[in-house]
This record gives C-alpha cells, sequence and structure tokens, in this order.
C-alpha cells in the first residue's frame, strides 16, 4: 500500500512525467533535419610546379543532415578538396558536392556561395 501512494503522489508524477519528456524531445530532436552555414578553405591537391591555380581562399557552405550527424562533424578540420590535375585550363565556376568535403552519405551540400566564384589553372 505504501507503493501505491508513493506512486500516486504528484510529485513523483511531476518528476516522471519530466523524465519522460525530455526523453521522448532528446530522441526527436536528435532525428531532426537541419542546415548549417560554414566557412571552408579550398584545398588542391595534385598541384605540381606546372601548374598555378588561382581561387579563393574560403568559402560558405551550407550542409544537410540530421542534427546529431551535423553535430559530429570536426568543422575545423572541413575542407573543399579539388585535383588540380582534372581542371581546365583557363577560368571556370567552382562547383561544390559532398564528395568535395568528403563527406558521410548522409550530410549533404544544400547551397554554397559566393556562387559567383572562379578559379583560374593556369600550366606555366
Amino acid at each position: 500500500m505504501h507503493l501505491i501512494s508513493a506512486l500516486r503522489s504528484n510529485l513523483v508524477l511531476k518528476v516522471f512525467a519530466l523524465v519522460l519528456g525530455f526523453g521522448l524531445w532528446l530522441i526527436v530532436s536528435s532525428m531532426h533535419s537541419t542546415t548549417i552555414w560554414v566557412e571552408v578553405p579550398l584545398s588542391f591537391y595534385n598541384q605540381y610546379d606546372t601548374i598555378c591555380v588561382h581561387a579563393p581562399e574560403t568559402m560558405h557552405v551550407q550542409l544537410a543532415g540530421k542534427r546529431a550527424l551535423l553535430r559530429s562533424l570536426d568543422l575545423k578540420n572541413l575542407a573543399i578538396h579539388i585535383d588540380a590535375q582534372e581542371l581546365n585550363e583557363g577560368k571556370q565556376p567552382i562547383t561544390i558536392q559532398a564528395h568535395n568535403l568528403f563527406l558521410p552519405d548522409t550530410i549533404s551540400v544544400v547551397n554554397y556561395s559566393p556562387l559567383n566564384n572562379y578559379i583560374e589553372k593556369i600550366t606555366l
């Protein structure tokens, strides 16, 4: 009987409801999809002495995915990786995709700015 009266107490029910509500909120909020904007540096590889590349140092990229996955990204080590050998000679627009950032399949690139940035490749 003492256990039943303790369960019917307002305080115990309120604490239980609070814990249950917080647990449900935590589960739902971690599954919620969201977007973030990050400033990411451009990094060129396969850039030999005979190739000169002119490009902006950083770009702003909008990423979309589950909130928990976006929080787990190491944003300080994120970079846009571009193969200098695959660039055409001359001026060309920068296109960024998820594979340029080595992102998991569950995170996608939604947008980037400025859209009118160009890379210029000059072979010496």
